[in-house]
C-alpha cells in the first residue's frame, strides 16, 4: 500500500529514489497546492493540480477552492517537514517544486502530503514529463481511488470525467477527457489524436514532434494508438474544437474495455 486516506508508513513513501532536501516549518497555506516556508520559501506542491483561487472566466475561485486549501491547512500547518527532489526545481512563477513529508518527533518523514491530498479527493493528479514513473504510478492511482469513492472534489459535478464524444460539454480549463481515438493525424511538427470526425468541433489531443522523448514509445507509439480508448488530462484550449496539448506519457492513460 503506497498511503492510506489519511497517510502512509515510512516504509511505503514511494521517493526512495529522490534527493531529500532541508527541513522547515510550514507557517502558512498560499493556496489549496503551494505553502510558505518559515524561512519565506514559497513552495509548490509537485505533482498536484488544486483548485485555483482565481481561474474562472468571472474571476472568482474554482469550485472546491476553500475546501481543499483547508484541507491542506490541516494537514500541515504548523507541521516540520522536509522537502524532497531536485534543489533547484522551480516553476514559471519562481516557487520551489518539491515533494513533501510530515517529520515527526524522532525526525523521520512519517506521511507524504501529495500523496494523502490525493486520497482525500482534495487535488487531482498532474505529474512533471520528469517525474519518477514510480511517484506518477503511485499519484494516478490515489486519485482514481479518491474518484471512485465520489470523495472530497469529486462529490462536485464541476470535476466529473468529461466525455471526448461530446465535445460541447467540455470547457476550458484544466480537465479529464475520456474517449477513443477514431482517427491520427500530421500537420509540420504536429501530430494530432483525433477524437471525432470533424477537428473544427470534436475533441483533439496535439502532440508537437519537439515533445517526442516524453513519450516512451516515441511518435510511433502515438500512432499506434488509434482505435484505444484513453484518459486524458491537462489544460483545454480551442483548437476549432476542444484540445488538449499533451506533453509525456503521464498525461494520458490507456483504459480497459468493458466487456
Amino acid at each position: 500500500m503506497l498511503c492510506s486516506r489519511f497517510g502512509a508508513a515510512a516504509a511505503d513513501l514511494p521517493w526512495d529514489h529522490l534527493p531529500a532536501g532541508r527541513q522547515a516549518v510550514v507557517a502558512a497555506v498560499a493556496d489549496a497546492e503551494r505553502l510558505l516556508l518559515d524561512d519565506g520559501t514559497s513552495v509548490a506542491l509537485a505533482g498536484l493540480r488544486g483548485p485555483r483561487a482565481a481561474e474562472t472566466a468571472s474571476g472568482s475561485a474554482e469550485p472546491g477552492f476553500a475546501e481543499a486549501e483547508a484541507a491542506l491547512a490541516v494537514l500541515t500547518l504548523p507541521r516540520t517537514i522536509r522537502l524532497y527532489g531536485p534543489p533547484r526545481a522551480v516553476d514559471r512563477h519562481g516557487h520551489r517544486v518539491a515533494h513533501i513529508a510530515l517529520i515527526n518527533e524522532s525526525g523521520t518523514p512519517e506521511a507524504w502530503v501529495q500523496g494523502m491530498m490525493l486520497s482525500q479527493g482534495m487535488a487531482r493528479a498532474y505529474p512533471a514529463a520528469t517525474e519518477h514513473p514510480d511517484l506518477a504510478a503511485a499519484m494516478l492511482a490515489l486519485e482514481g481511488a479518491a474518484r471512485t469513492e465520489r470523495l472530497g472534489l469529486w462529490r462536485q459535478t464541476d470535476y466529473a470525467i468529461r466525455g471526448a464524444a461530446d465535445p460541447d460539454r467540455i470547457p476550458t480549463g484544466f480537465q479529464l477527457i475520456e474517449g477513443r481515438v477514431l482517427a491520427i493525424g500530421e500537420s509540420g511538427n504536429s501530430l494530432f489524436l483525433n477524437f471525432g470526425t470533424d477537428w473544427r468541433q470534436d475533441f483533439t489531443v496535439v502532440v508537437e514532434h519537439s515533445d517526442r522523448t516524453g513519450f516512451a514509445a516515441g511518435l510511433r507509439g502515438l500512432r499506434s494508438l488509434q482505435g484505444q480508448r484513453l484518459r486524458v488530462r491537462g489544460h483545454v484550449f480551442r483548437y476549432g474544437g476542444p484540445a488538449i496539448r499533451v506533453r509525456h506519457d503521464y498525461a494520458m492513460e490507456r483504459l480497459e474495455e468493458q466487456r
